[in-house]
Parts: structure tokens; sequence; C-alpha cells
């Protein structure tokens, strides 16, 4: 996920909108944000927990609370 918001911030700063570009600056952000977990010596991303609900299912119930409130 944060190399998805990174990849998005050089997109946009570079300005680059064709896909094979895209497609490549997604890739090499992608592995610079490995590369930094892997040195500080983080846990990789593939290693965490899986969570017990999914974020639609989070969502959904924040929604529903919301909604009932009142």
């Amino acid at each position: 996920m944060v190399s998805l918001v990174i990849t998005e911030d050089v997109l946009d700063k570079k300005r680059i909108s064709y896909e094979d570009k895209t497609c490549d600056t997604h890739y090499k952000v992608g592995k610079a944000v490995r590369n930094a977990i892997s040195e500080i010596g983080g846990t990789m991303p593939e290693e965490l927990p899986t969570p017990n609900k999914s974020t639609l299912e989070i969502e959904e119930e924040k929604l529903f609370r919301i909604s009932n409130k009142d």
C-alpha cells in the first residue's frame, strides 16, 4: 500500500502518464520500498499476519455504526 501511494506521488511529480512508464515506475518504487524494509530489518509484507477482517468488512461495519447512530 505504501508503495502505491509513493508511486502515485512520483507519477504526479514527473507527470508520467504512459502505461509502460507507469508500470516501470511502480516496479522501481516497489523495489525501493522492499529494499528499505529489508535494510532496516523490518517484516516483509508477505510475512505479516493476515487480518481476520478485510478492509471492505471494516468499512461496512463503520458505515453501519454511523448510520445507526441516530
